[in-house]
């Protein structure tokens, strides 16, 4: 090689580790833009949907059926508070067409004391519906703080979805009690300054826990007043 191309080819090398040191920067900054390009559409669109766990038939009649056999004479007035919380809850969201409260009771006040020996199955085909949204108060407790002034509450349920047609559970499949739900009420909350606040409060958080179950929802939808 003369000198003149010796020349040339020490000139090349800073600019060639110029290129590389540029092309390099680029790919870091292109990997970062990216990374803040999905930070913002995080903030902007909020975070994925989660799935339901079970999607029920939007075509077939459904009974809400709450039921707290353990306490019946205290538990009866909550239960069908909460089975008229979710059940509104369930149509506004459309989830499945909803069986009339008023049918259930209507064949409660027909059957009296046989009502409570009837099976999922009886009650749902007696009203109409062909599948039984089947939720059990395992327990519903308000309990006074030291003084009175406040209160805290807890509540329990299992939930499960029942064919009425042939008694099949139609969800969940692997638990036989039902899915376990949950609720918890504090001391000092807003909207639970007195034992029925609570007790509103307990419900509405268990419509929220039990319709999430069946329909698509995303986790900052913080579901209004049922």
């Amino acid at each position: 090689m003369n000198a003149e191309g010796e020349v040339m080819r020490r000139a090349l090398r800073p600019a060639s580790r110029a290129i590389f040191i540029l092309l390099h920067a680029a790919i870091i900054l292109t990997g970062a833009g990216c990374g803040v390009l999905g930070v913002a559409a995080y903030k902007i669109a909020g975070p994925p949907a989660v799935e339901a766990k079970y999607v029920p038939d939007k075509t077939r009649p459904m009974l809400v059926l709450v039921e707290n056999y353990q306490h019946q004479s205290a538990g009866s007035a909550t239960s069908d508070v909460l089975a008229h919380y979710l059940g509104r809850d369930l149509q506004d969201h459309q989830v499945a067409p909803i069986v009339p409260p008023e049918k259930l009771q209507s064949l409660r006040d027909q059957r009296g004391g046989e009502f409570s020996t009837m099976s999922i199955t009886s009650i749902g085909q007696a009203v109409g519906a062909d599948q039984v949204l089947y939720v059990q108060l395992q327990s519903s407790d308000v309990t006074p703080l030291a003084g009175g002034d406040a209160f805290t509450g807890q509540a329990a349920a299992t939930v499960k979805l029942v064919d009425a047609r042939n008694g099949q559970t139609l969800w969940p499949t692997d638990v036989s009690n039902g899915y376990g739900v949950s609720a918890s009420v504090r001391a000092g909350a807003e909207r639970a300054t007195t034992p029925q606040d609570v007790r509103r409060e307990l419900n509405l958080q268990l419509t929220d826990q039990i319709s999430k179950l069946f329909r698509k929802w995303k986790p900052d939808d913080l579901s209004g007043e049922s």
